[in-house]
């Protein structure tokens, strides 16, 4: 039995394998990070714009340099700060000329959204067998544009989520450590430890929800598990590599932005493997296990 699912385990990652060289992740990984370059400038107006209006500008921008500079190092702070920068004189422009600049604002800013329910969808299959004619494409592109405003409402509640803990979190800490002292050497390790518990549900999440079609939860808790590890276990390790790398240095003034566009590609490489896995699972040991996944030459 022990050893039925061993293979069963190692088969799903033999078919991850299958469907990453057969979808191309690489290049799609590549156009996640392309559109979400394009998607920076419009995306931190919305953002900033809406958050702000709680928080103050200066916190915002505070706290989002913080969370990038530890994931990716300083010189990727620097060239998100030049945009936040830029961006402040056309929130107030967008703002004074009305609600259609403000529109058209959001639209752009959720072309990253898009792509990656496109390549969600691609791995799933579902690039040629969705609905056909004139209506059925207009109900899926319908649907896409309300999921990247979903996700981008997401995005915005988890940095106000993200603002607002770091207050709620302060009394809770010091009755801990009031009441156990010994604990002080471990509340810096609560974070660690609770990221990929977080990052799980939040994958899941996306891998049930972005595709077009119905997905059980069961399909997803692999993948989203998995994904979540790997992104801890390698969020330093290529935050110290775009650090340390000389390519970067070959694109003089624009090296800042090269590490930015790295960054967005390998987290797009490591969720996109997690979309295979989350895949691969359905077909061996879950709801799509009678149907041949379509990547292993062998099915």
């Amino acid at each position: 039995m022990l050893m039925k699912r061993l293979r069963s385990f190692s088969g799903i990652f033999k078919d991850a394998a299958y469907g990453w060289v057969n979808d191309d992740v690489p290049a799609m990984s590549a156009a996640i990070a392309y559109h979400a370059i394009l998607s920076l400038a419009p995306l931190l107006i919305v953002l900033l714009g809406t958050i702000s209006m709680i928080f103050g500008a200066e916190a915002v921008e505070n706290e989002l340099l913080v969370q990038i500079e530890l994931s990716v190092g300083p010189r990727a702070a620097m060239a998100v700060k030049s945009v936040m920068d830029n961006t402040r004189q056309t929130t107030s422009e967008a703002v004074a000329v009305g609600g259609s600049s403000l529109i058209l604002l959001i639209i752009f800013s959720t072309g990253v959204f898009k792509q990656l329910i496109g390549s969600l969808n691609v791995i799933w299959g579902l690039a040629d067998d969705a609905r056909k004619g004139f209506r059925g494409g207009v109900l899926r592109m319908i649907r896409r544009h309300m999921l990247a405003f979903l996700m981008l409402i997401g995005l915005a509640l988890w940095l106000y989520l993200l603002l607002i803990s770091k207050t709620l979190t302060i009394i809770p800490e010091k009755i801990i450590l009031e009441s156990f002292p010994k604990s002080a050497g471990y509340m810096p390790q609560v974070p660690v430890l609770l990221s990929p518990v977080l990052f799980t549900f939040i994958f899941a999440i996306l891998y049930r929800v972005l595709p077009d079609r119905h997905i059980p939860w069961k399909d997803v808790w692999f993948g989203a598990a998995f994904t979540a590890l790997l992104s801890v276990i390698t969020e330093k390790l290529i935050g110290f590599y775009l650090q340390k790398t000389i390519v970067t240095s070959l694109y003089g003034a624009a090296g800042s932005l090269i590490i930015v566009l790295l960054w967005i590609y390998w987290s797009a490489v490591v969720f996109l493997f997690g979309a295979e896995l989350a895949r691969a699972y359905a077909h061996r040991l879950g709801s799509l296990r009678q149907i041949p996944t379509g990547n292993n030459p062998e099915d």
